[in-house]
């Protein structure tokens, strides 16, 4: 998990992240599905090792769509034809015809609550160990973290990105100035009154 480049896009580290876990659990693919209000109403879909008939299968669960439940901590189902959640399903024939004996459910949260969830579909019934559970655990932690990171940078830029519209936008001299009394940045208007470009302005104390 240190070894995926931080730099990656949210997708590209998921789907590195799902091969990881699929290496981890034995598992044939994994799909990481984020949704909800809780994160901004954002929703899209990462996978790896599953076929996009398969995607298409189990996708829709963090939407609250009806077909799988999102879940508040790790899950098994040990036997997708004893599983409460998977018994019941249109789509489980389908599933085991691909492979899928089983399946792991991991919640992937943020401060503001659950925003997804990381499934993996297993080729065999398992009946998970302690330490099995606790890997599981562990990087159903390691999901929140890597997606709350990125959630917040991704806000951030966009909070940045309407300051940037709002400040050059604006006819009248504006400046944003840090708490050590020096311009961070400055539009064209403020500019013009120095003689001087924003480049220029940047980093100048203020009397």
């Amino acid at each position: 998990l240190e070894g995926i480049n931080p730099d990656a896009d949210l997708p590209a580290a998921l789907e590195a992240w799902l091969r990881i876990g699929a290496d981890l659990f034995g598992a044939s693919g994994g799909l990481f599905e984020l949704s909800g209000p809780s994160c901004g109403n954002e929703t899209f879909v990462a996978s790896f090792g599953l076929d996009e008939r398969c995607v298409r299968a189990i996708s829709g669960a963090g939407a609250g769509h009806g077909l799988l439940r999102l879940p508040i901590e790790v899950e098994f189902a040990c036997d997708l034809a004893r599983s409460d959640e998977y018994a019941g399903l249109l789509v489980r024939p389908f599933l085991e015809s691909h492979g899928a004996r089983a399946g792991l459910s991991l919640p992937v949260s943020s401060q503001r609550g659950l925003i997804g969830v990381a499934r993996y579909l297993l080729p065999t019934a398992v009946v998970p160990g302690a330490v099995m559970r606790a890997q599981a655990g562990l990087l159903s932690q390691r999901f929140c973290g890597l997606v709350e990171s990125r959630l917040v940078a991704r806000r951030l830029r966009a909070a940045e990105g309407r300051l940037h519209s709002i400040l050059h936008g604006a006819g009248e001299e504006i400046a944003a100035v840090g708490p050590d009394d020096h311009i961070l940045e400055a539009n064209e208007a403020m500019a013009g009154i120095f003689g001087c470009t924003r480049e220029q302005l940047r980093g100048v104390a203020l009397p």
